[in-house]
């Protein structure tokens, strides 16, 4: 049997973990991008496929990527095959948190240092893979984000329109709208973020769904038929708290008809050691190598009780440190 560096019996440092679970991050991630992983999900692959198939023209980079998760206890290699373990299977299922940050971010955290001394000041243009961004969100927000809506937005019962600011690549709000068969309504601040979204639109439904570009602070309109408003976690991306407090007040006027507002958004805990973490650590560092300084729950939980909506209830989140607050606007 294949030896790993975190057997059961052994202790292992801290620092020995930390280095081979940081190689394993990019690891999982060359596995993900040749298609791997959904079939060592499913059985073992033995090298030889590796090797042998026109598929994986640098089978060594491949291989290199299962050698180095054996250490991890992601995978194992016996008898000339890879098994996924099952603490790879608790990986596998979380893949788009890796995605996500890894992949959409790469470029950024590979500049961190250089950021770090003010030798090199970050773009989005440059730094951010946005269609990975889109990609990975969506995947997120698939899976820990939209049973959550669902549910809520039913006991809502809707009279009109969903509106969803910051819909991204417009995948929640077109899943939503088809699923509780309600018209939709989208905005969000990236252009190209705006054309996916209808182009999504236009592949994946032949409802009366709608995206268009919008600057949150200052939306241009008046739209009375929207009757619950989803605010998609963008709001740490505007840093004076008085901004924020304005925007959300304005959407009373931009959104006249809205009963509920169901605001989403990510903070940065405020004191003490933090356990092991999916997303917090990675949101907590990507936002600041951005010059963002994320927010704490307390000054979260100001902004939005001097928005002066009523709140109906707070849910927490299966993303760490994530919250949802139902507003009641109307």
């Amino acid at each position: 049997m294949a030896k790993t560096l975190f057997s059961s019996d052994v202790k292992s440092k801290t620092s020995e973990m930390m280095f081979t679970y940081g190689i394993g991050c990019h690891a999982i991630l060359v596995l993900h991008a040749v298609g791997l992983l959904p079939i060592i999900e499913k059985r073992p692959i033995k090298k030889e496929e590796l090797t042998k198939n026109e598929k994986f023209p640098q089978p060594m980079a491949i291989i290199g990527a299962f050698q180095a998760l054996t250490y991890a206890n992601i995978v194992k290699d016996e008898e000339d095959q890879y098994f996924l373990t099952e603490p790879g299977r608790d990986v596998v299922e979380n893949i788009d948190m890796f995605i996500h940050w890894y992949n959409a971010y790469g470029n950024l955290m590979a500049k961190s240092v250089d950021i770090a001394k003010n030798l090199y000041v970050p773009s989005p243009e440059k730094d951010y893979d946005l269609d990975q961004v889109a990609y990975s969100a969506s995947l997120i927000k698939r899976r820990l984000i939209k049973p959550v809506l669902k549910e809520i937005i039913s006991e809502l019962e809707p009279k009109g329109v969903l509106c969803d600011m910051g819909c991204s690549s417009g995948e929640l709000l077109i899943s939503l709208c088809q699923e509780l068969e309600l018209d939709g309504l989208g905005f969000e601040k990236s252009p190209k973020m705006v054309e996916l979204a209808n182009k999504n639109i236009q592949m994946n439904t032949v409802g009366n769904i709608h995206a268009y570009y919008a600057d949150y602070i200052s939306i241009k309109g008046v739209y009375p038929e929207v009757d619950l408003l989803i605010c998609d976690f963008f709001m740490h991306h505007i840093t004076d708290d008085r901004t924020c407090v304005e925007m959300l007040r304005s959407f009373k006027t931009t959104f006249p008809n809205s009963r509920y507002m169901l605001f989403m958004d990510n903070y940065t805990p405020e004191i003490g050691a933090q356990p092991a973490e999916l997303f917090a650590p990675a949101f907590d560092f990507v936002h600041r190598l951005q010059n963002i300084d994320t927010r704490n729950y307390s000054s979260l939980e100001g902004i939005i009780n001097n928005t002066g909506y009523d709140l109906a209830k707070r849910i927490d989140l299966d993303i760490a440190n994530s919250y949802l607050w139902l507003l009641k606007m109307n």
